[in-house]
């Protein structure tokens, strides 16, 4: 998964110049399902208020 660091950072770094003042935190990004999977999903992890909140719901939001 080290091919995705920098992903994940930039990511992170997007969101927190386009977060404006929103209370959500980008935790973490990865891909999910095996290695030898040819289809895999993006999971983020993201907090509200310093509590684990689901990303699909809080995301899609803005």
């Amino acid at each position: 998964m080290e091919r995705l660091r920098p992903f994940e950072e930039q990511s992170q770094h997007i969101w927190d110049e386009l977060r404006q003042q929103s209370n959500v935190d980008l935790r973490s990004v990865r891909l999910v399902g095996s290695d030898k999977a040819t289809v895999r999903k993006l999971a983020m992890d993201v907090a509200v208020d310093g509590r684990e909140a689901s990303a699909l719901s809080v995301m899609s939001q803005g």
